[in-house]
Order: structure tokens, then C-alpha cells, then sequence
């Protein structure tokens, strides 16, 4: 799954925190600068299944977390 809008402070592991109530997390990435190594603001998350994936998109779709600012699907 592809998630933008996320904040420059967003890291991986935020990432993946904030998406694994959803379900079990397979991969995840924040893509980063290699300068700054800020958050370029987009990711990505793989979920074990495709049921886990849609209850990902639906818990956080359009939602602000701590560890994301803001999370489009």
C-alpha cells in the first residue's frame, strides 16, 4: 500500500507501529532524503494478507496519528 502526505519526522518503524493494529505487517518503508534523512513524505506498508491490507486503508484512510501527520490511501 502507498501512503503520502506523511510528515517530514515520520520514520519506518512509525510507520509500521501505526499501521500494525491493523494486522500483521510484512514491510514497511518511509522513503527518506540521503541528505537530510527527513521523511520525503510518502510510504509504503505490505500487509501479510490482502483482508489485514483493507482493514489498514480503512483504520487510517484520510486519519492524522502521532507518527503520521496525515494518511492518504
Amino acid at each position: 500500500l502507498f501512503f503520502g502526505r506523511l510528515s517530514k519526522r515520520t520514520t519506518t518503524d512509525g510507520l509500521r507501529e501505526a499501521f500494525a493494529k491493523f494486522g500483521e505487517v510484512e514491510h514497511a518503508r518511509v522513503v527518506t532524503d540521503r541528505v537530510t534523512g527527513f521523511s520525503k513524505g510518502f510510504g509504503f506498508v505490505r500487509y501479510v494478507s490482502v483482508e489485514d491490507a483493507a482493514k489498514g486503508i480503512e483504520g487510517m484512510d484520510g486519519k492524522i496519528c502521532s507518527k503520521c501527520t496525515r494518511v492518504l490511501c
